[in-house]
């Protein structure tokens, strides 16, 4: 689905990394930037590449970025996702596998799908909010969840958000209470309660 170099690493780090909370929290600011930089630059080119494997399958979505494209894009992507069996040992589960029963996690494939689909989550709230956001990284302090990655900053109170990790959230909830359709859409909704959006 997307090029060469965005295999099981991305800039260095796995990319199942990229959607845990603490992942990238050993980065140094110089690691740090380069993984950002090269995140936020290839959005456009994993939007396109989100946008072609849809079309791919005769699918008539549209992807306008308002926040009803939504429920199809997460609906489509409750089809696409696979999961399976793992051996995680107890010591090395993190907040997430340690959430999931039955020791399953999601395929590499439906990671590099998820990372798309967050992408476009982000740039819909980019779209949508009526605040100046904007993609972009922060380093310190280091006890803070999503340190070093890419995530949209510029809410009040330096508030950060990491929509990986909400999609995430969302996968582990379509893993666990079955499918539903309008999950993004909630979690994009559950976001508007505490910012003003357009």
């Amino acid at each position: 689905m997307f090029k060469k170099n965005i295999n099981e690493e991305y800039g260095g780090i796995e990319l199942t990394d990229l959607f845990d909370y603490w992942g990238c929290a050993n980065l140094n600011a110089r690691e740090a930037k380069i993984l950002c930089n090269k995140y936020i630059s290839d959005i456009p080119e994993r939007l396109y590449h989100l946008t072609e494997n849809i079309k791919k399958e005769n699918n008539e979505m549209v992807l306008d970025y308002s926040p009803k494209s939504l429920i199809p894009l997460w609906e489509w992507f409750e089809i696409e996702s696979k999961f399976e069996k793992t051996s995680i040992p107890f010591y090395k589960r993190n907040f997430f596998t340690k959430n999931i029963s039955n020791y399953e996690l999601p395929t590499l494939q439906t990671f590099k799908i998820a990372l798309g689909i967050s992408d476009y989550y982000g740039e819909t709230i980019l779209k949508n909010f009526d605040l100046k956001l904007k993609w972009d990284y922060f380093t310190k302090p280091k006890n803070l969840a999503s340190v070093n990655q890419p995530v949209i900053l510029g809410f009040p109170k330096k508030i950060s958000i990491n929509p990986r990790i909400i999609v995430y959230n969302c996968i582990l909830e379509l893993h666990e209470n079955g499918y539903d359709k309008m999950k993004l859409y909630l979690a994009y909704n559950n976001l508007s309660n505490y910012f003003v959006s357009k």
